[in-house]
């Protein structure tokens, strides 16, 4: 699959969990949106985790470059967020890791 994701499932738990102390954290509660380009609709739907949602941007989404698409998906994250917690975490999908 050419298609890159992060899979979140085993990191998203509380931080009651220390690794190596055999202590395991809650798991979080979370929503994982990906957003792709129509033409990778199918691929993301069949090999894409199983508890994601996909939102396909609009026809013409490619052409318009990557700025098109981050600023969609920074007007979708701003409607989705409760004011109360007002975080979203972007990532491109050719991101190979980071550092934190």
């Amino acid at each position: 699959c050419n298609c890159g994701y992060l899979e979140l499932q085993t990191s998203m738990i509380t931080s009651g969990s220390v690794q190596g102390s055999g202590k395991a954290g809650n798991k979080c509660q979370y929503l994982q949106i990906l957003v792709v380009i129509p033409e990778e609709v199918q691929t993301y739907m069949e090999f894409g985790p199983e508890n994601a949602t996909i939102f396909e941007l609009p026809a013409g989404a490619k052409d318009w470059g990557i700025g098109f698409s981050r600023y969609y998906t920074k007007k979708l994250a701003e409607r989705l967020c409760p004011k109360a917690f007002p975080f979203c975490l972007f990532m491109d999908d050719s991101v190979q890791y980071w550092r934190g």
